[in-house]
């Protein structure tokens, strides 16, 4: 037998001499006697060793042939004989992953050599056991799935020629067990699919807790056999990996920092993580509108891949993109425009947040526990900058330049600028009085949402009836002719009129403020500041003015307690308007 070795040394005999086959290099023995009388026994023994290359399941043979004289010399009648034993061989038993259901898995990541499966993908293996020739007793296989697998059916696909009885199959936990009873091959020689037992076990990767990318999935199953006498098991195991999907989402705004009625642009990039091994499915990206200052410019939507479901609509306030499948290395980038409507108050900030989700698998209708979701955030903020609207055109200081432009020297007077700080939205009230007490003007304008408040260019004598158009420049300074959502009017109509009379330093400012209604507290505060600095015949400013005196006028004002907030009293000039109206006035 080719699969045969004789072991060197091995032979003995009983009787007669050992010719060939206990030195080293023999492949047959042969052993000699002179003769062998009637009623003797000749016993020759000898050991072989088995070949590694031997197929599993293979029969091994050996035969030994005799030959002898009836007679001591010439003339006698020769004869002999052949007696051969056959050893079956141990079956043989493999395990492998034949199929899995996601070609975009595939192999890429960790090792190469194992195939990539990602949460809720189904999965086959094949357990093949090939059979020696002979009967076979109580053959019975288990596979057990290790616990990131759920065993979705086992199935016996072939068993080639061999007779045996109906298999039984059971799925308990992770366990999947198959039993034959007694098996007989009794095909040819040569090992063939006819000598083989095919089972294939579907099994689908779960949303485990803790089962996370590069983990290996390691299916290990047994083969428990019996032959004659002989027992034995043999085992086999088939690997998987598992991939998983990580996004990240990043969401800038352009520019950052706005005014009323302003539009801006918005940008959403989604993305795979580094660390991201698997595809994501049916992506959805979201943006709400829920910030009622804030509006979506129709049809301004744009997607660099999937379906812009809404949000380029008239009247759409919400953004959703859907997109099948984002595999890695892909970026889908979402860009849309807004504007500014309303005052947001308190600080001026309206955040605007961009979400997404994804699941593991492209199936959504697999019951829960094969489904890995997976969303996230980021937010961009929107500051506001002044609570007037700005032309399309022109900058926020655009009305201040417009009205300083028409100053002309020795005909207007510099105006007085003031500016302050109150509570957020809060209206602020303003009437300057000469030291004669006769009012020079009375101004209302709404607090920013820095808290900061800028006068409108405040003149002490009559301004040139026929510059209508710099007078309505001047007026539509004190802010919006309406309150806008959230604030507090003024009891006097936006902008005040102006009271110009003939006038002289120093300069007494009465103000009020009135909190904003977004506030539970609600406050109202009056205080007397006192300017006492020089305005000279050109109503530029000799000196710097300082504050006498500030009081709250009204013993029943309450005061908000909230930490960070300042006290009342907080009129302070502003140099930089002071010094914007000069250098407008000199042409520079």
């Amino acid at each position: 037998d080719p699969n045969l070795a004789l072991v060197a040394g091995s032979v003995t005999t009983n009787r007669g001499i050992v010719a060939l086959g206990n030195a080293v290099g023999d492949t047959t023995l042969r052993v000699t006697a002179d003769k062998l009388l009637v009623g003797q026994v000749w016993t020759i023994g000898f050991k072989a060793l088995v070949s590694p290359a031997m197929p599993y399941a293979s029969t091994i043979n050996n035969e030994a042939v005799t030959s002898f004289d009836s007679a001591p010399g010439p003339g006698g009648r020769p004869d002999g004989g052949t007696s051969k034993v056959s050893i079956p061989g141990s079956p043989f038993f493999d395990k492998a992953i034949i199929s899995t259901s996601n070609p975009d898995t595939g192999s890429t990541y960790f090792d190469p050599s194992l195939p990539d499966l990602t949460i809720g993908e189904k999965l086959t293996y094949r357990m093949v056991m090939t059979l020696p020739q002979g009967l076979t007793q109580n053959v019975s296989i288990t596979d057990l799935l290790p616990a990131g697998l759920t065993p979705l059916e086992a199935r016996v696909v072939s068993i080639g020629s061999l007779t045996a009885g109906t298999p039984a199959i059971g799925i308990s936990g992770q366990t999947v067990t198959v039993t034959f009873g007694n098996v007989t091959n009794s095909s040819g020689a040569t090992l063939d699919a006819e000598d083989r037992i095919t089972i294939d076990v579907d099994a689908r990767v779960k949303d485990l807790p803790g089962l996370v990318a590069g983990n290996k999935l390691t299916n290990a199953a047994q083969a428990d056999f019996q032959i004659g006498s002989r027992t034995g098991s043999l085992t086999a195991a088939a690997s998987a990996e598992v991939v998983e999907a990580k996004l990240a989402i990043d969401k800038q705004v352009t520019p950052t920092t706005v005014t009323l009625g302003e539009t801006f642009t918005y940008s959403v990039i989604l993305s795979h993580e580094a660390a991201s091994t698997a595809p994501a499915y049916n992506v959805v990206v979201k943006d709400l509108f829920s910030d009622p200052n804030l509006r979506l410019q129709a049809g301004s939507v744009f997607a660099s891949s999937g379906v812009v479901q809404t949000g380029n609509a008239p009247g759409d306030q919400n953004i959703e993109i859907d997109l099948a499948r984002l595999t890695p290395g892909e970026v889908l980038r979402v860009s849309f425009q807004a504007t500014i409507e309303t005052m947001p108050l308190p600080n001026g900030l309206v955040s605007n947040t961009a979400t997404f989700g994804f699941v593991s698998a492209p199936d959504t209708n697999l019951p829960s526990i094969f489904i890995r979701s997976g969303s996230g955030s980021d937010s961009a903020d929107i500051l506001v900058a002044t609570s007037s609207l700005r032309p399309s055109d022109q900058s926020p200081l655009s009305a201040y330049q417009e009205a300083f432009t028409r100053v002309r020297h020795g005909y207007w007077e510099l105006p007085i600028v003031l500016a302050g700080t109150a509570e957020p939205g809060a209206a602020v009230g303003l009437e300057v009085r000469d030291a004669t007490g006769a009012p020079v003007s009375v101004v209302g304008i709404t607090a920013d949402v820095g808290g900061h408040w800028m006068a409108p260019p405040i003149f002490t004598s009559a301004m040139p009836a026929q510059d209508l158009d710099a007078l309505a420049s001047l007026r539509s300074l004190a802010g919006r002719q309406t309150a806008p959502a959230g604030e507090t009017p003024l009891s006097q109509p936006l902008p005040a009129a102006w009271l110009p009379t003939t006038t002289s330093a120093p300069y007494t400012v009465l103000t009020s403020e009135v909190g904003p209604a977004f506030m539970k507290e609600g406050f109202k505060r009056n205080m007397d500041v006192t300017f006492n600095g020089v305005v000279d015949s050109e109503g530029a400013i000799a000196s710097d003015p300082a504050q006498a005196f500030m009081v709250e006028k009204s013993a029943s004002s309450t005061w908000s307690n909230r930490p960070g907030l300042a006290p009342p009293g907080n009129l302070v000039w502003n140099s930089f308007a002071r010094d914007f109206a000069i250098n407008r006035q000199l042409g520079r």
